[in-house]
């Protein structure tokens, strides 16, 4: 997931954007920005999110809202946006049901146990194997790497 730190004085938010912890597992995701006649201010609509596997998703049934001064916003460590995943020649991606693929191209990629091939939608921060929608993750070395980045 990628981080950025807060600026505790001088930070300014936008709808959509998502303030984080420092372990960035929870956060509030910015609904609107809404004035209040009762205090003269502006204020923020918020929603109580958990942020798992590069998504930002509603916290209990999602209907928990709050709001909250941009002074209770800079309270937190970061802001946060998802990871882009993107996929090169060479890659290898497996999807939930533990199958391995490998990437023929950013957009075409073969599934090792089937000997098939499908095209992969990238919505930037998700890869999905054909009409059945698989999700598609990315295999890392174990020093971290990519397949693709051995490749010349």
């Amino acid at each position: 997931m990628a981080k950025t730190a807060i600026s505790k004085s001088s930070e300014t938010f936008a709808v959509g954007q998502v303030v984080a912890d420092g372990y960035g597992s929870y956060g509030q995701k910015i609904l609107n920005r809404i004035f209040v006649d009762a205090v003269g201010e502006y204020r923020w609509l918020v929603q109580e999110v958990r942020i798992k596997e590069n998504k930002a998703t509603p916290a209990g049934d999602g209907k928990l809202l709050a709001l909250r001064s941009t002074r209770d916003l800079r309270e937190y460590d970061f802001t946060w946006t998802p990871d882009v995943i993107t996929i090169k020649k060479g890659d290898v991606l497996k999807d939930e049901a533990g199958k391995f693929y490998a990437a023929e191209s950013s957009t075409k990629v073969w599934s090792l146990s089937d000997g098939t091939w499908s095209s992969v939608g990238n919505e930037g921060t998700e890869i999905t194997w054909g009409g059945s929608r698989k999700k598609l993750t990315p295999v890392k070395t174990i020093g971290g790497n990519s397949f693709s980045d051995y490749l010349g």
